[in-house]
Parts: C-alpha cells; structure tokens; sequence
C-alpha cells in the first residue's frame, strides 16, 4: 500500500485478467471424396484458450448442424462414401469461461467422373447407305469416379448429331430416313453411310455421358465422318446446327 498527497490518499495495486473470446486461426479446408478417409482440422486461440472442440455436420446445405459424437479433437477424420457428397462441416471450439466460436463449414464433394476417349474420329467409307453400328466401347477407353471407381458400365449415348439434314429435296444422299437409331439401351447406335455428295460430307457426333452416384454428370464426344467420295478428302464439320440431332432416352 502507498499513502501519499495531503489528504493522505491510498493507492491499491490491483491485477484485471480479461477473458476474451476464442478466434478460430485455422477454418477446416473442403475435401474431395476418394475411396479412403478425409481429414478435417481446425484452431482457434484465446484467453483462456478453448480447451473443447466439437464438431458438427449438416446433410442440408447448411441449414442445420447437428454435433457428431465423439468428435472432440482438433481433427476429424473418416472414411467416406458416395451419399456423404455435399455434406458441410464445421468445429465450435468452447474455453473455461463458456465463450464459443464457431469455425467456417468445409464441404465433402465428389469430383465429376472422367470419360476417356480412346478414338475420337471414325472414317466410314464407302458411303453406301448401309447401316454400321458403333458400341460405347468402341470410342470409350474407360469412365472412372471418385465416388465410384470404374463406371464404365453406367456410360450411354445421350445424342447423335448430324451436320447435314437426313434428307435433303435438293440434294442427292439416298433420299432414306433414319440415318440415326440409338439402341434403346443407348450402349450403341446405327449410322448410316451417307453424305449429300453436292456437299462436303457428312460428320455424325456421337455425345457419351456418365452419372455417378453423387448425381455428377461428364460428357465426351467423339466423330464418324462420312467423306464425300471414297478416297477424297476429309469430310469437313459444320456443326450439328446444319443438320439435326437424335436425343437417346434412357436417363
């Protein structure tokens, strides 16, 4: 004690501890399922420092959060599966004092699948108007999925454009109908060998499409040409806005 001034005043030493309220130093990061486990980690700080975590997840968008059990420590870590997509993740970190604080939410997400192109332009010759089937396996060298693995049995032809019309008044390609069939499976369609010859010749494209699991869609596509005389030139692409489009119907 100090006692000082003319009135003899006194003056107390005194020690003010100030809690303050955790700070999240470290947000959990988004993670991309695979066949294994991911791994969430989260910090915070503060004084006292937060010595409880819980972690907390929402199958919603984020429009609740409900604590996992047993979850408590800095990091979280689990083996993932296909319905966990889109699944949020966040930690709430608690000191002595009851004070908490809530770290940003991370996502579990699979990757769309990856569709492999083994041949990407098929030249078909003479245009004789015969019908020639082509198989998925024919243009796809392999599909695979972070959720799923090898979904190559899960690709179909979703379409099959053409860049000349199918049948043509004015021009000469063997006046027939259905250059386009795509099997009802759609694993496989027939193209017909045909090209109005007062043109450049006719290129078929074929769009293949996967789903996985997850609901995530990749489409490839790949080419049949039809030149314009056997041993000519190329046939040249228009685009399937000059011709027309063949939609398959299987989801």
């Amino acid at each position: 004690m100090v006692v000082n001034g003319a009135c003899g005043s006194v003056i107390r030493a005194a020690t003010l501890t100030v809690n303050t309220a955790p700070l999240v130093t470290l947000n959990p990061v988004s993670q991309t399922i695979t066949s294994g486990n991911v791994t969430f980690t989260a910090a915070a700080s503060g004084s006292p420092a937060p010595g409880g975590v819980q972690w907390q997840v929402s199958t919603d968008g984020g429009a609740s959060f409900s604590d996992i059990p047993g979850a408590n420590n800095a990091s979280l870590t689990f083996a993932t599966d296909p319905s966990q997509n889109g699944n949020q993740y966040r930690a709430v970190f608690t000191n002595s004092c009851g004070m908490a604080i809530t770290t940003a939410a991370a996502l579990t997400t699979c990757t769309p699948p990856v569709l492999t192109i083994s041949t990407s332009n098929i030249n078909l010759s003479p245009p004789n108007h015969a019908y020639h089937t082509f198989d998925v396996t024919d243009s796809v060298a392999s599909a695979t999925s972070d959720c799923d693995g090898n979904v190559l049995d899960s690709v179909i032809i979703s379409s099959v454009s053409s860049d000349e019309v199918e049948d043509n008044p004015t021009g000469s390609d063997g006046r027939t109908s259905n250059d386009i069939v795509i099997a009802p499976n759609c694993k496989s369609v027939q193209l017909r060998a045909e090209r109005d010859n007062k043109l450049n010749g006719r290129v078929y494209t074929i769009t293949f499409s996967v789903t996985d699991s997850a609901g995530n869609t990749t489409t490839a596509t790949a080419k049949v040409s039809v030149p314009k005389s056997q041993g000519g030139g190329a046939a040249v692409d228009n685009g399937p806005g000059a011709g027309y489009t063949v939609d398959g119907n299987c989801p």
